[in-house]
């Protein structure tokens, strides 16, 4: 059987949602697929960089739905609500997403790639990355404490966590945008 990057990527998905992240492992993601282990390492060199590539996911997906958006705000915001959702959906993400950076590089062309909508829309490079940071870094945050059960259990009677989010991506957003175009 033939395999690729993304099918092994759903694979690990899957089993971290059914197993956690402590229950991801290179024999049990072979065996899913259907491979031996030697297989994976073809195509995925360590562990390391297996959790890049499924980073890369929560990233990607946040990236395209924001790539469709009219402004800087509504961008900002749609790739911080899009990443959050995304996280959402899997066991451990956020942990996973914390620990392991995305396969991309931190070469120019990667920059630009990365920033590519919000330089058109006015913002240089570095306001744009220094942006889709602060969001990333919100969002992942929020998403520690929605999944950890611990604080997930604490802050539960307190408030609801879909309109506490956007209301903390909505301020962040405005006074990065706000700041940046003035």
């Amino acid at each position: 059987m033939k395999i690729g990057r993304d099918q092994i990527t759903e694979a690990a998905l899957a089993l971290m949602q059914e197993h956690g992240l402590d229950g991801l492992g290179m024999r049990a993601l072979a065996e899913r697929l259907g491979v031996r282990a030697s297989a994976l390492y073809w195509h995925v060199p360590s562990k390391g960089g297996l959790y890049a590539l499924m980073t890369g996911h929560f990233y990607g997906t946040a990236y395209a739905q924001a790539s469709t958006a009219p402004g800087p705000q509504e961008w900002l915001e749609r790739l911080g609500a899009t990443f959050r959702e995304s996280l959402l959906a899997y066991r451990d993400s956020a942990r996973l997403c914390a620990i392991a950076p995305p396969a991309v590089s931190d070469t120019p062309e990667a920059k630009e790639q990365m920033t590519v909508d919000l330089t058109r829309f006015g913002l240089t490079q570095e306001q744009a990355l220094n942006a889709v940071a602060s969001v990333f870094a919100l969002t992942l945050g929020w998403v520690v404490y929605e999944q950890s059960e611990t604080m997930h259990d604490h802050l539960v009677g307190m408030l609801d966590f879909d309109t506490a989010f956007s209301a903390g991506l909505q301020a962040i957003v405005g006074g990065l945008v706000a700041a940046q175009t003035a």
